[in-house]
């Protein structure tokens, strides 16, 4: 058994949590190489026989075959979704095993040269829960794309400056909405009337799907009618959509997330410092303030103190004074009244 086979047959939600746990990223371009090679082979077989028919004057050339070919002239260029994709056109589950060995392989390396010990030890202390040779590359790759990043200034590892081009000579809106989707950028659609008639119009014409009755039908549709139709089409509003908007779109949506990304990261990096010490200066500035209304409480209260005191001493002085009064008028008129006695 493949030395690497342990770590296909562990859960992915197990995985996960090990590696996020441990704050582990990888760079894009380690799965993107992986992908390549894997499927190499099988892009140079197909090129070489495409080429083959091409040249091939007693045999007719289809469209979609010279799409194909223009498409694997490429192959080098092509971003994440775009190899994941040739895998499954493949549909190969000898070749699914092989890239998720080498994968594995790449990403064991990668975590023994950054010294990880301890994310090794409890991957292989994790219990072997399920077999994946079942499973397709894109939706194993999923349970694990937010550990994989871009480079900067590169979107599914193309330059962002060449990922309208190149998906533009090379893909299709099927797969520009599958990349739309792993980057969480939402396609909206203008659903006015006008917009959703012009643009079906436009669609189904270049898919010389377009005949009198259903430009009637749309011409003097209702809005309600319209997406009946579409419906009926198997077409999705995204559908209304060139495959340079969406990728428009795609390319303007991952700049704002990355750029709301970034300022998360740098508001959770920045120093409590600021914050704390603006928390204590409010907090200093309402004690000092507490402390001036106490002692102005205080103030009162004790000059009020003061005039009671006062008041009282006044009190008690004029009361002795008072009663030292009536002794003496009570002393006088006590010896007025005595004096005829004696005489």
């Amino acid at each position: 058994m493949n030395e690497y086979m342990f770590y296909l047959q562990l859960h992915p939600v197990s995985v996960l949590e090990i590696f996020q746990k441990n704050n582990i990223l990888f760079p894009r371009r380690l799965r993107i190489e992986v992908l390549r090679d894997i499927v190499e082979s099988k892009i140079q077989e197909e090129l070489k026989m495409l080429k083959v028919k091409k040249t091939n004057t007693d045999v007719t050339f289809l469209p979609k075959e010279t799409k194909r070919l223009i498409r694997l002239q490429e192959f080098p260029k092509l971003s994440e979704v775009q190899l994941e994709n040739e895998l499954e056109y493949f549909y190969d589950t000898v070749l699914n095993i092989s890239y998720y060995n080498l994968l594995w392989e790449k990403l064991i390396k990668n975590l023994k040269e950054r010294k990880q010990e301890e994310v090794l030890d409890a991957l292989n202390q994790l219990t072997s829960s399920e077999e994946i040779d079942e499973i397709s590359v894109f939706a194993y790759n999923k349970s694990f794309n937010d550990l994989f990043v871009d480079a900067e200034k590169e979107l599914d590892g193309i330059s962002i400056q060449d990922i309208k081009k190149l998906y533009l000579e090379t893909s299709n809106r099927k797969e520009a909405k599958r990349l739309a989707k792993k980057f969480n950028v939402t396609i909206p659609v203008n659903k006015t009337k006008s917009f959703v008639q012009t643009k079906l119009l436009q669609v189904l014409k270049d898919k010389n799907k377009l005949n009198d009755e259903l430009t009637n039908k749309i011409n003097n549709g209702t809005l309600k009618s319209l997406k009946l139709i579409m419906k009926d089409l198997d077409m999705s509003p995204q559908d209304l959509l060139s495959l340079s908007e969406i990728i428009e779109i795609i390319i303007e949506g991952s700049k704002n997330k990355k750029i709301k990304l970034d300022a998360v990261i740098s508001t959770i990096q920045k120093e409590p410092k600021e914050e704390s010490t603006i928390l204590y200066d409010t907090i200093f500035h309402e004690i000092l303030t507490n402390q001036k209304l106490i002692l102005k409480n205080l103030q009162t209260l004790n000059g009020e103190k003061k005039d009671a005191i006062k008041k009282k001493k006044i009190d008690t002085i004029f009361n002795v004074v008072v009663i030292t009064l009536i002794v003496i008028v009570v002393a006088i008129w006590v010896f007025y009244a005595i004096t005829p006695l004696l005489a």
